[in-house]
């Protein structure tokens, strides 16, 4: 994510990165590193929680993006590529996608932040993407870019 921001910052986007966590530790990392912090006290709440504090954070922000920690193989230019191709398509939400899933990173124009803020549940922004279809602007990506690792055993499967 911080080459990434380094490389938009370098195009003229203002870029703040938010980080919303329960746990200290990641907390204190990102506050280190010039991120702005959030602590997410309801976490089991879910996606939305993190969105909603997120969305709450970035209040002064034009578009939102966001992204999942547990994207490992996500590149810094397919995050860069989407920024630049979604403000030139004219979209109000961008996602990236590989086939029929669309997943994250996710943007989304400020004038669907109220929209975030009453989401209920663990589906995210999701439900926005699918409300709004014909607002979306999708980047195709590599399948491995959209992998996640939830737990060890997604880990010990991409070694091998």
């Amino acid at each position: 994510m911080e080459k990434a921001k380094n490389e938009l910052l370098a195009q003229g986007h203002d870029v703040k990165i938010i980080v919303t966590s329960q746990y200290a530790e990641i907390l204190a990392w990102c506050q280190e590193h010039s991120a702005v912090a959030v602590e997410n006290t309801h976490s089991l709440e879910g996606i939305t929680a993190s969105l909603k504090l997120g969305t709450r954070a970035a209040q002064d922000a034009q578009v939102l993006l966001f992204c999942a920690a547990d994207q490992p193989f996500l590149q810094a230019c397919t995050i860069v590529k989407l920024v630049a191709d979604y403000l030139q398509s004219g979209k109000k939400i961008g996602c990236v996608v590989n086939g029929t899933r669309q997943g994250n990173p996710t943007l989304f124009a400020s004038v669907y932040s109220q929209e975030l803020l009453e989401l209920k549940g663990d589906k995210g922004g999701k439900v926005l993407l699918q409300r709004h279809p014909e607002d979306v602007f999708q980047l195709p990506v590599a399948a491995e870019e959209l992998r996640d690792i939830d737990f060890p055993t997604d880990l010990t499967q991409v070694e091998k």
